[in-house]
């Protein structure tokens, strides 16, 4: 059985060279089948401006095997609406295929999450199979409303936005590059802060979608009750050094 983690590349069966990063697992409060939830972005997980009928679902690892199916994105393309504040996804993991491991390399689980974040915070992220956490700063804590194009499968290049980003400036070498697209951003006590969204080639910035507005917009988008989607944490996260 694959054993499947946050901080581990993934990606969709039928686009094998869009790769990015699960950034945490999810439950729905209540749930009694127990169902777990991968979470990563819409543009890793379901790279397609429209999803084809009946396909384009299958998420699996680097190694080709089948570990979730796509259960519920949001995207919002720039200038159709505002429905969605977040570029996010969340696949059902199959729990046949696949058993979850919560510990990211280098640091543990996930210990919570905060809305806490300022200009100056140090951050952190698992990306791609990283053997250990890469560091970076909060730029702009409240960086408003900005706007990011990928080549999608079936319609080429469009714009998409995303609301309420936060830049960060990397610090560690390969902070947010490429492939890490979907990776929690979290703070040194294991904090989820956010999801990496993409880098901008222009300024070198990387941004988030805080976490907050992430599972908001996912209960909404899978139609889950309000406040009932939690992350999957624990508590034998590493502090990780200030310096």
């Amino acid at each position: 059985m694959e054993r499947i983690r946050p901080g581990m590349a993934i990606r969709n069966a039928s686009a094998p060279n869009r790769i990015g990063t699960i950034a945490g697992f999810a439950q729905v409060r209540g749930d009694a089948t127990g169902a777990i939830y991968m979470i990563s972005c819409s543009h890793v997980l379901a790279p397609y401006h429209d999803l084809p009928p009946g396909g384009g679902r299958d998420i699996e690892t680097l190694a080709g095997v089948r570990v979730a199916s796509l259960f519920a994105r949001t995207l919002n393309q720039h200038g159709q609406g505002d429905a969605w504040h977040s570029d996010a996804a969340l696949a059902k993991v199959d729990r046949n295929a696949a058993a979850v491991d919560l510990s990211m390399k280098g640091v543990g689980p996930l210990t919570g999450r905060s809305a806490f974040r300022h200009e100056g915070l140090l951050v952190y992220i698992v990306g791609q199979d990283d053997e250990r956490p890469k560091k970076g700063c909060v730029k702009d804590a409240w960086q408003g409303s900005i706007t990011f194009t990928f080549d999608t499968i079936d319609a080429g290049p469009k714009t998409y936005l995303l609301r309420e980003a936060t830049s960060v400036e990397a610090i560690d070498a390969g902070f947010g590059n490429p492939g890490d697209s979907g990776a929690m951003v979290f703070n040194r006590f294991g904090l989820a802060l956010g999801v990496a969204t993409f880098l901008a080639t222009g300024s070198g910035d990387r941004y988030f979608a805080p976490i907050g507005l992430v599972l908001r917009d996912l209960e909404r988008a899978a139609g889950f009750t309000p406040g009932t989607l939690q992350l999957v944490t624990g508590a034998d996260h590493v502090e990780l050094p200030t310096a």
